[in-house]
């Protein structure tokens, strides 16, 4: 049986790219994504908005079509129940996942502290409300901590010898004044997590599921 891996947020951009690589390498992959535009700010790209509401079918037909295995899900991923439909699709469609890659968003524009500041991108960035922030940091870190879970929750009682948990993000640094700094508590944060569940799983005579930002599938 080969690997089997979930690409979360793969209906576009680097997820889908990650999705198809993977593929190509003859791992059997199931993308993730939840159609939400990022925001209706004029200095927001609008292909990026629309590459954000793209179906994920379209990144599984696209893997298809070069002869590799996949299949898509919808999973809001603020539902805590989320992280189970997965692993449960992935397990019925292909077997256990042995590679999990941590890559979906939830973040926006309303990130500053200063009304009317502009980003990098040169984007009216939005005050930060309550909203927002549960949406960014329930997406970036808490539904990524939870697929983690459900990872290692299986790999174990299986007794899987083999795992990856790649997280897809730019690492953690301090904000410019007056911005919350996008993925300053998303996925780079769960690095020292990851070492930390490594050694639990260690202790258990289990594989080690490292953190990174690249990733080459080996073999068993």
């Amino acid at each position: 049986m080969g690997h089997v891996a979930i690409v979360t947020g793969a209906n576009h951009g680097i997820g889908a790219a990650t999705a198809k690589r993977l593929a190509a390498s003859g791992v059997s992959v199931v993308v993730t994504s939840w159609k939400v535009p990022v925001d209706d700010n004029t200095g927001t790209p609008a292909q990026y908005n629309v590459n954000r509401l793209r179906a994920a079918d379209e990144t599984v037909d696209e893997i298809s079509r070069e002869g590799g295995s996949a299949a898509a899900i919808e999973a809001d991923l603020l539902q805590p129940e989320s992280p189970a439909r997965i692993f449960d699709l992935a397990e019925a469609t292909f077997g256990p996942v042995d590679i999990l890659v941590n890559n979906a968003t939830g973040w926006a524009c309303g990130d500053s502290f200063v009304p009317g500041r502009l980003d990098g991108a040169g984007r009216t960035m939005a005050v930060i409300t309550a909203d927002v922030f549960d949406r960014t940091f329930g997406v970036d870190a808490r539904a990524s901590a939870l697929l983690m879970a459900e990872f290692s929750r299986r790999l174990l009682a299986r007794g899987g010898n083999w795992g990856r948990i790649p997280h897809l993000g730019r690492p953690a640094r301090l904000p410019e004044r007056g911005h919350l700094r996008r993925r300053q508590s998303g996925p780079g944060e769960l690095h020292p997590v990851s070492r930390q569940r490594a050694g639990q799983a260690r202790r258990h005579r289990q594989p080690r599921a490292p953190a990174g930002h690249r990733h080459r599938v080996g073999q068993r």
